[in-house]
């Protein structure tokens, strides 16, 4: 079976502070899919519990990715509950950029999640997104069940919202040079603090249902953005280009580095496309309505 393990941009993300006690911190945050992301293929025969991961990419040890850590951690869960011991290989076609807070890595796990519960069952819907908050925060979001989510938490804590009205156009970014990322939590705790008053993401969401896309892109926020510019202006470069070509608002996604715009006019948003290409960036994407459709609907 194969399957496209879609990525995700994040319309906001709201940094409350730190009142956890196990390191992470509390945040809002609205994801949303776009349709870009790797494909994934998937074997399942009998066996002794093995995992093989074949990808086209030198990432890293197979042990280290978060497709493999998922199809062990499934078939772990899928013996314990007394079925029979299988082998699964992966095929991995890497798309999704590398390092630029589309979490590429996290909807490769959570697509073998699901397709591994396709293909076996034999563990609860409910055990899968325990499996999946076990891997990685942004890893619930990026399962089958969600399009567009509210998640809070340290991120791992989903539910369903409106998604991006119909006729929405995206343009998708990566500067050319890699952003290191280490330490902007502690980095952005010496600046702001703790504040958990923030309302972006609320206002966001009631944005979303409105259907309308100008008053969405009023409400676009990304607190990492204040911390990874300085550290990679490339980012703001790519954001002023965007706006300079017609996009309604654009953004840092994640931790970086990608950048998206969110178009109301495919024209524009190719125009923008070409234009990004033209000044020498390698990693940039445009998808149109057709595109978003497709994969609401799993096509």
């Amino acid at each position: 079976m194969k399957q496209t393990a879609y990525c995700k941009i994040n319309l906001t993300l709201e940094i409350l502070g730190t009142k956890r006690n196990d390191g992470f911190h509390d945040l809002k945050t609205v994801m949303h899919k776009i349709p870009l992301g790797d494909v994934i293929e998937l074997d399942v025969c009998e066996g002794k519990g093995n995992v093989t991961l074949i990808c086209d990419a030198d990432l890293c040890k197979a042990e280290d990715n978060l497709a493999y850590k998922a199809a062990k951690a499934y078939l772990s869960s899928y013996i314990i509950g007394g079925n029979k011991a299988c082998d699964v290989t992966i095929k991995l076609c890497k798309i999704t950029p590398a390092g630029a807070g589309l979490g590429g890595g996290s909807a490769d796990a959570a697509t073998v999640l699901d397709m591994l519960y396709k293909k076996l069952g034999g563990v609860s819907d409910e055990e899968v997104l325990g499996l999946a908050e076990s891997l990685g925060s942004d890893v619930p979001f990026c399962l089958e069940r969600y399009m567009s989510a509210l998640c809070t938490g340290r991120g791992e804590k989903c539910e369903n919202i409106a998604t991006l009205p119909k006729g929405t156009c995206i343009v998708v970014a990566k500067p050319l040079e890699g952003i290191n990322t280490k330490g902007i939590y502690g980095e952005y705790d010496k600046i702001y603090g703790d504040d958990y008053s923030k309302s972006k993401t609320e206002e966001m969401i009631t944005a979303l249902e409105s259907g309308n896309l100008r008053r969405i892109s009023k409400k676009l926020v990304n607190d990492f953005e204040c911390v990874c510019i300085p550290r990679l202006p490339a980012i703001d470069e790519i954001k002023k280009q965007m706006s300079k070509r017609g996009a309604l608002c654009c953004q840092m996604s994640g931790s970086g580095s990608a950048v998206f715009g969110l178009f109301d006019d495919e024209k524009t948003a190719r125009a923008c496309f070409e234009v990004l290409k033209e000044d020498g960036l390698t990693q940039v994407y445009v998808f149109n309505d057709d595109d978003f459709q497709k994969m609401y609907k799993g096509e």
